[in-house]
């Protein structure tokens, strides 16, 4: 139970931020969705590199310092921000509200699930509890992404410049990001450093959202659809829930 509260904890606070705003989310349920979607998508990605590149696996745990940083890069930056990419083209925003959105709750999702995986699996569960909290960095890729894509909603003939952009520059900075990481210690890690990475985080992410408007009209799916994506919705977190309990 403690996991599932910790790992929610970067979705309250959000959720915060968009109550002080006043603004209205539509179709809750449909963003879930397509949040688990980028799950699925990241989880496909990865079977395909382990079935077709599996000396990538090899270079990212034993390979030297060039050769760890591309798989990286792939492993992390091109499988999981590829995976919300698609997602949030799958989704079909029709306005920049629509976009910011929809790729802020995709990448929320994908982190709440993500930190459970990780508090699963650990034996410095408060350290690590901490620092998925303050440091909330898939949202900050998120941002980046929806900002570049706004641009592309902006500009339609430079649209091709502004997509590669929104899926390069995550995928990079991603790759980067976990790289540094590997050796950074969890029972280690300075309060401090933690803090104000999460303030320069939480205070990008603010910031967009009271730069958003509140008159977005969303199309209403048909109820069938509704009814079945919310089952998909709830069979999916008990799956993911019992599985890494068991894990």
């Amino acid at each position: 139970m403690m996991q599932i509260v910790l790992s929610i904890v970067p979705f309250i606070i959000i959720m915060f931020f968009f109550f002080i705003k006043k603004i209205k989310i539509n179709n809750f349920d449909n963003l879930v969705f397509w949040g688990i979607i980028s799950l699925l998508l990241a989880t496909i990605f990865n079977a395909l590199i382990d079935n077709f590149f599996p000396h990538l696996n090899f270079l990212y745990r034993f390979g030297d310092s060039w050769s760890q940083l591309w798989a990286f890069l792939v492993i992390y930056g091109v499988v999981e921000e590829g995976a919300k990419y698609l997602a949030l083209k799958f989704s079909k925003p029709k306005t920049k509200n629509q976009i910011f959105i929809n790729m802020l709750y995709i990448a929320l999702i994908f982190t709440i699930f993500e930190n459970f995986s990780y508090l699963s699996n650990t034996n410095y569960f408060w350290q690590l509890a901490l620092f998925r909290i303050l440091a909330p960095f898939h949202l900050v890729f998120a941002v980046v992404m929806a900002y570049f894509l706004t641009k592309a909603y902006d500009n339609p003939s430079k649209s091709l410049i502004y997509n590669g952009l929104a899926l390069g520059i995550p995928i990079i900075v991603h790759g980067f990001y976990d790289y540094f990481l590997k050796d950074f210690k969890v029972y280690n890690l300075n309060f401090f450093l933690i803090l104000i990475l999460g303030i320069l985080s939480y205070g990008l992410i603010f910031r967009k959202v009271l730069k958003l408007s509140n008159d977005d009209e969303v199309e209403k799916p048909k109820k069938m659809m509704v009814i079945l994506k919310n089952c998909f919705n709830v069979l999916f977190i008990l799956f993911y829930i019992v599985t890494f309990r068991r894990a």
